[in-house]
């Protein structure tokens, strides 16, 4: 029997890659990926074939239930309305809304308007990854263009800021055909692993854990452009190697490279539990690019990242720090969450005594495993309209299916709590997402001696390896089968040297009061005294360090069998 492909946008990461699904006519799914045949030699993403599961997945949501002593009760949509209208009287001091920013811009819009009128809330929140948030903050300093990956392939000079090839994987295609198209033509990477990228540049500097906006200064010092960053009048390159952990005439060698450049990329990828300085790091990267007249290419986890950055900004919604911070001095007693899971998000932070009234979510998760309400929620193939990728290029995103059961968008469970006052023409996104916002660079950038952590006698570095199958914080994905066959249990990379040292192949590693014994694996990727580990598993993320300019690597010491110091 012939199968009907449907397309629309993958939002699994900030590419926003055409996505297809094969359907057959027994509704059996599978994935399909228009616009790269073998005649455009585009390379293949694994995360490509999530939509195609999740639209069969069986272990979506497919109805309400309410949580009262002990006891799971399952709802009707009409009833859970009910319930929840019930309590808005009960709820209304103290109570917060966070959205999940990656779903389509007009959803958003429409979600934020109707909590803030439903429900009556001052506090709503469009929750993208810190990560991600700060990778924008900091590009929102520069004018230098956004290269999407097909302008890549155009340039003679690609600079790569972490592992792209790894975290994403469509980007290798265009980069190396750059870097072939003419003898001479180069591709630079400054990361803290040697990963997949490291292995085809023409010129690899490896910074220490956390070291990548320490580096980036000290090439614009070695390039003679810090003339734009005034912070940098007193970084000698010399004091940015040293904080890097790199000899300064690798910088040098790198400056000179990028000084021959006719046309230039940069390419970031800084991803939770690379760089605690993320949003510095991507502002210096930026003033790289701008100091050659070359474009910047972000590379984000959510793909509607940029959407949801720029709808926060227009609609004047809470910034997540600004959310954690009223949670942890109690000003916020009462959450209610859509699409997103705080606890594996963030697992660092302090929720406090918060009561978590609601939680709209598409598959079972930490939140839905706490909320007094559990609403079924509708995933972004499931809704359409505009995203917003990497490049700042609005898209539309398809919708490919209605959500299973009685399975809602969030704007659709507000809607139903809503009066008739509430019911009003849906905003205009179109302006809303067309441009950034403006930070002060200062701001941005802050104090070199800030940039890079320091280091601890006696403590090991935990970095995040890049992950080409998991997905953000690995809520969602860590229930598909691809990367559950992959990597069933989090396991932790150490040097071969670091690895030799250890007597049953696990190593324990304590930080602030946690501790977890990992299975070990030797790479030559991981350089003496770092631990590499997945990004994908909320015991593994809670041994970053979270700031608001970043997460980065964090400190553990590691216990070798006996609990003798490693």
């Amino acid at each position: 029997m012939a199968a009907t492909t449907q397309e629309t946008t993958c939002l699994f990461c900030s590419l926003c890659c055409r996505a297809g699904v094969a359907v057959d006519d027994y509704g059996l799914t599978t994935p399909e990926y228009p616009g790269h045949g073998a005649g455009e030699h585009r390379g293949l993403c694994g995360r490509g074939h999530f939509i195609s599961e999740l639209l069969s997945h069986p272990g979506r949501l497919h109805e309400a239930a309410e949580r009262q002593a002990g006891r799971i009760e399952a709802l009707s949509p009409d009833e859970a309305c009910q319930r929840l209208r019930a309590l808005l009287p009960q709820i209304r001091d103290g109570l917060a809304v966070v959205l999940d920013g990656n779903l389509p811009c007009e959803e958003l819009a429409e979600a934020v308007r109707l909590a803030r009128a439903a429900l009556e809330v001052d506090r709503v929140t469009l929750f993208i990854p810190p990560a991600d948030e700060a990778v924008l903050r900091g590009l929102s300093t520069s004018a230098a263009p956004r290269l999407g990956p097909d302008a890549l392939a155009e340039c003679d000079v690609v600079l790569a800021v972490g592992d792209p090839f790894a975290t994403h994987p469509l980007v290798a295609s265009p980069v190396l055909d750059a870097v072939t198209r003419q003898r001479g033509n180069r591709l630079l990477n400054i990361d803290s692993l040697r990963g997949r990228t490291a292995g085809f540049a023409t010129d690899f500097c490896q910074v220490r854990p956390g070291g990548e906006a320490a580096a980036l200064g000290g090439l614009l010092r070695a390039m003679g452009a810090a003339e734009s960053v005034p912070a940098l009048a007193t970084f000698e390159p010399s004091e940015a190697a040293a904080m890097a952990g790199v000899d300064a005439a690798a910088l040098e060698a790198m400056a000179a490279a990028v000084a021959k450049a006719e046309k230039l990329a940069v390419v970031v990828s800084l991803p939770a539990g690379r760089c605690a300085a993320a949003a510095a790091a991507a502002a210096l990267a930026a003033k790289v690019a701008e100091a050659r007249n070359g474009g910047i290419c972000p590379l984000l986890t959510y793909g509607n990242a940029t959407g949801a950055w720029r709808l926060a900004h227009a609609l004047h919604t809470t910034p997540l720090a600004e959310l954690m911070a009223d949670i942890a001095a109690g000003r916020v007693k009462r959450l209610l969450v859509a699409g997103t899971d705080l606890a594996s998000a963030l697992p660092q932070a302090d929720l406090g005594s918060a009561e978590l009234v609601a939680a709209a979510a598409p598959m079972p998760s930490a939140a839905t495993a706490r909320a007094q309400l559990v609403l079924p929620t509708a995933l972004w193939f499931e809704i359409g309209g505009t995203v917003v990728d990497g490049s700042g290029t609005p898209r539309q995103a398809a919708k490919l299916a209605e959500p299973p059961g009685g399975a809602l968008a969030p704007s659709q469970w507000l809607r139903a709590l809503a009066d008739d006052a509430a019911q009003a023409d849906r905003p205009d996104v179109a302006a809303m997402v067309q441009a950034d916002p403006q930070a002060e660079l200062a701001e941005v950038i802050g104090s070199p001696l800030d940039w890079a952590p320091p280091a601890a006698e006696g403590k090991i570095a935990v970095v995040a390896r890049a992950d080409a199958l998991g997905f953000a914080d690995g809520a969602l994905s860590r229930q598909l089968a691809w990367p559950v066959l992959m990597e069933m249990q989090p396991t932790v990379r150490l040097s071969p040297a670091d690895a030799a040292s250890l007597e049953d192949g696990t190593a324990t590693l304590r930080s602030d009061g946690v501790a977890m014994t990992l299975a070990v694996d030797a790479s030559d990727d991981v350089p003496p005294g770092v631990a590499a580990v997945s990004p994908s598993f909320p015991e593994t993320r809670v041994l970053f360090a979270w700031a608001q300019g970043g997460v980065g690597p964090g400190l553990a010491s590691m216990e070798k069998r006996g609990g003798n110091d490693g």
